[in-house]
């Protein structure tokens, strides 16, 4: 394992611990808050400077529905990206894949991906999120929602990749507007796109977890890709 290697695993150890940390104090609002279903850092596994990170909001419910209704918190990286592996199934991963090949770009999904999300906290959805952050916010925490960004943004700091996918227009600017603090532009249809202190990001829309516009947003990921090797 090469010294940069050793420096990723250690500093992704510390982000592990901060958040372990973080849910120990708050074990028992979490325990008693309907919507928490665990937490989830990484949807695969440990990558220095991969060509592609994602970035959704937060982990759904798969694992808790998975895990016998029983909450699951997973602060190391997994073997690798779910979406490639097929132990998992579900219509996020099958568009994800559809867009790649359509960009002819699987290459780089299988080989050269991180995952991952703006908040950690497992929820139903979105709204749920909100509610959870709310009673965090409102219990001696009133800057929770710039926190778990900075999470995140520690995550894309040490992994450094040249390419981030957004799944979704919240994810997308939540990462333009307070991670990568980029100035949003909509590059066609139901896509953004921004660079930032050399980071290229890309968003997409989507109807609940398909792709809208899914060809004219793998002709720009397959643009960027080409263009940053």
């Amino acid at each position: 394992m090469s010294t940069q290697d050793d420096s990723l695993t250690v500093k992704f150890s510390q982000l592990g611990n901060d958040v372990k940390d973080f849910v120990n104090e708050y074990n028992e609002l979490l325990d008693g808050a309907a919507e928490y279903k665990g937490v989830h850092i990484l949807f695969s596994n440990l990558i220095h400077q991969p060509k592609v990170l994602f970035v959704g909001i937060n982990p759904g419910h798969g694992f808790f529905n998975h895990n016998n209704d029983t909450r699951v918190e997973k602060y190391e990286p997994i073997e690798k990206l779910e979406y490639v592996d097929s132990r998992y199934d579900y219509t996020l991963s099958e568009e994800t894949k559809k867009m790649f090949e359509i960009a002819d770009c699987m290459n780089v999904l299988q080989h050269s991906s991180v995952k991952t999300n703006c908040c950690f906290f497992s929820t139903n959805n979105e709204k749920e999120l909100t509610d959870l952050l709310n009673k965090i916010m409102h219990n001696g925490r009133p800057n929770i929602y710039r926190e778990v960004e900075a999470w995140t943004k520690r995550i894309i700091e040490m992994v450094e990749p040249e390419i981030i996918v957004c799944e979704g227009k919240s994810a997308f600017n939540k990462v333009a507007s307070h991670i990568v603090e980029g100035k949003k532009t909509w590059f066609d249809g139901y896509g953004y796109y921004v660079a930032s202190n050399g980071i290229h990001v890309i968003g997409y829309e989507r109807s609940y977890s398909n792709i809208l516009d899914k060809e004219k947003v793998a002709a720009k990921i397959k643009e960027l890709i080409t263009s940053t090797k």
